[in-house]
């Protein structure tokens, strides 16, 4: 499950929850422009024609696909996708939603043309298969699609292919648009997707600012953190919920250069938004850094986590939106925000859900215990 909006309005400012299984790795990484010498390419599950040259992206994708959850490419061109659900039947192999949205990046130069290339290449290939890390998760897509001048909403099923142009919008894991395309009503139901899209629709003002992008990232429907909620665009697992934020980003377009903001990691709440400027800072991160934040986060749900934390969290994100930390330096501040969770009193145990997560993400990743 996730939600995306975008809004050109007195900002120009993208944002999106990715909700994928927790114990799933997604990484951000830049890819320079460059020619390909293959005549095809090798997506997550199919090979189509290659193109001679790419564009530079910059992309979070979940780490054992080839396509990504959400993204920017150099000319301004920001994408992110969600998972619908329709009667149509889902094929087993085929073209994923997230490689349509790299394929979009590296090839497209602008939203309009984006669109285009999205309804010719579900034309040519097929849409299908598994997105699920630990089961198998079969959907459509959905998809916003924004630059500098245009948004558009673009829903697909099969090879139907539905667009609305819009300056302010917001997607989330159900259908938006009017159409003849049916809806598996029962997903949409237990996806909660409605209630999560009123909640970020109520907050997309004319004058959205990042403070206010974050905060739209970080909403739980129930003002509770702990407490796991498919309704709440801040997600966390656990119950019967198995959707998780495992990474939030938000990007801005500017006139002369992009800034991306990301928590390069799970769960905005309890993470701090690193801002670089696409081209120019380095948002690549080590394997590690990924495996021990988490782990760290994970140790916060069994913790009373004292207000002192929230406001260190705030003071350092001013910084960094008013360009006094670098983005390499949040790292490091990140990490002294987490130095007392030892000290913070225990409120209970990690439930059984937690144990059985942490266990597998310890053993996929050869954490010691």
């Amino acid at each position: 499950m996730c939600d995306t909006f975008g809004i050109i309005g007195k900002n120009k400012i993208f944002g999106k929850n990715s909700d994928r299984s927790p114990n799933e790795i997604q990484v951000v990484e830049f890819i320079k422009r460059h020619k390909n010498k293959n005549k095809k390419v090798k997506l997550s599950y199919i090979e189509i024609d290659e193109v001679e040259e790419v564009n530079s992206i910059l992309i979070s994708r979940p780490k054992w696909l080839w396509g990504a959850e959400m993204g920017v490419n150099e000319h301004g061109l920001v994408i992110g996708n969600e998972a619908i659900f329709t009667s149509l039947k889902y094929e087993k192999i085929g073209l994923t939603g997230m490689d349509v949205v790299r394929l979009c990046l590296e090839r497209c130069n602008s939203a309009k043309e984006a669109v285009d290339f999205i309804k010719r290449i579900i034309k040519k290939y097929k849409m299908g298969g598994n997105c699920g890390y630990d089961h198998n998760f079969y959907y459509d897509n959905s998809y916003l699609i924004m630059d500098r001048n245009h948004i558009f909403i673009v829903e697909t099923s099969k090879d139907k292919c539905i667009i609305k142009e819009t300056t302010k919008a917001n997607i989330s894991n159900c259908l938006s648009l009017k159409s003849n395309i049916k809806e598996n009503k029962i997903y949409k139901y237990f996806s909660k997707s409605s209630k999560r899209k009123k909640l970020v629709a109520d907050k997309l003002t004319d004058n959205l600012n990042i403070k206010e992008a974050m905060d739209i990232l970080r909403t739980h429907s129930n003002n509770k953190y702990l407490s796991g909620s498919v309704d709440s665009v801040c997600m966390h697992a656990g119950k019967l919920i198995g959707d998780h934020t495992t990474n939030s980003m938000i990007v801005e377009l500017k006139e002369k250069e992009i800034v991306v903001y990301t928590t390069l990691g799970s769960l905005p709440c309890l993470s701090i938004y690193k801002k670089g400027v696409f081209g120019k800072d380095n948002f690549k991160v080590t394997n590690n850094y990924y495996i021990n934040n988490e782990l760290l986060k994970r140790k916060l749900f069994t913790k009373e986590i004292p207000d002192t934390f929230y406001k260190e969290k705030d003071l350092l994100e001013d910084k960094i939106i008013n360009n006094k930390i670098s983005f390499k330096d949040s790292l490091k501040y990140e990490k002294e925000l987490y130095k007392n969770i030892n000290n913070y009193k225990t409120i209970s145990n990690i439930k059984s859900y937690w144990i059985n997560k942490n266990k597998i993400f310890k053993e996929e990743n050869h954490v010691n215990s």
